[in-house]
């Protein structure tokens, strides 16, 4: 535009025109780039901003207090929540098609409340036993269905997560805390886990790109699969 406006205003010639234009080249910025990592940003302050809430103790002490006349209104709050998010994550994914991020975040902020859901049904069902894994398996049904139908990229890490998550959990209960179950210890175990993932990931990996998780998916399986092998190279 400017040089057409010095061009009308018969500050340079034609020919300077031409050979001004020639040396110019248009750089287009990558918006969703940068939208995706405005959106990761503000799910990082979130979760910040939500362990420092839990970090307070007399607050979340008080907040226990009003309401431990009913442990199931303890664990229906958040449920509520979490269900309100993903209903609005999975109406505004129809409606908004443009707006990936965005939805990513709200379904995002409904797995935060099913996790806070999950925290409060185990302080509910704590029999002192230490088994957690179940809770864990629970999360991951749930995450991975509101991945797979909300095609978030995002919350299906969560899932991956949670099912690494449920992996140790179960196998360390079962062989009761020690350090190995079935001869290995937990290198070990998460390599094997992680090739699990990799291979399963390759089998899957037409369906996985049509929902938008394949990536998600190799490059959780190959994190698995390397630290593990990292650490094994440190510890045997």
């Amino acid at each position: 535009w400017a040089l057409a406006d010095w061009q009308q205003q018969g500050q340079i010639t034609d020919s300077e025109h031409a050979k001004l234009a020639a040396t110019l080249k248009t750089v287009a910025f990558d918006w969703q780039r940068l939208s995706r990592y405005a959106f990761w940003t503000a799910i990082a302050c979130v979760l910040t901003a939500l362990a420092s809430f839990l970090a307070d103790s007399e607050l979340v002490d008080y907040l226990l207090a009003m309401f431990s006349s009913s442990g199931l209104l303890r664990i229906g709050i958040p449920l509520t929540l979490a269900v309100v998010f993903w209903l609005w994550g999975f109406r505004r994914q129809r409606r908004e098609t443009q707006w990936h991020y965005s939805t990513e975040a709200i379904l995002f902020l409904g797995v935060v409340f099913a996790a806070l859901m999950l925290w409060q049904l185990g302080e509910r069902l704590d029999n002192s036993s230490g088994h957690v894994a179940p809770l864990f398996l629970i999360g991951c049904a749930i995450y991975g269905a509101v991945a797979w139908f909300g095609r978030s990229g995002l919350v299906w890490l969560f899932f991956l997560l949670a099912l690494g998550s449920w992996f140790g959990a179960e196998t360390g209960y079962v062989s009761g805390w020690g350090a190995y179950w079935l001869g290995v210890n937990y290198p070990i175990r998460f390599v094997l886990f992680g090739g699990a993932l990799l291979l399963s990931c390759l089998l899957l990996r037409d369906v996985l790109t049509k929902r938008r998780l394949f990536t998600t998916s190799k490059a959780t399986g190959l994190t698995y699969l390397f630290i593990a092998l990292w650490i094994m190279s440190i510890f045997g």
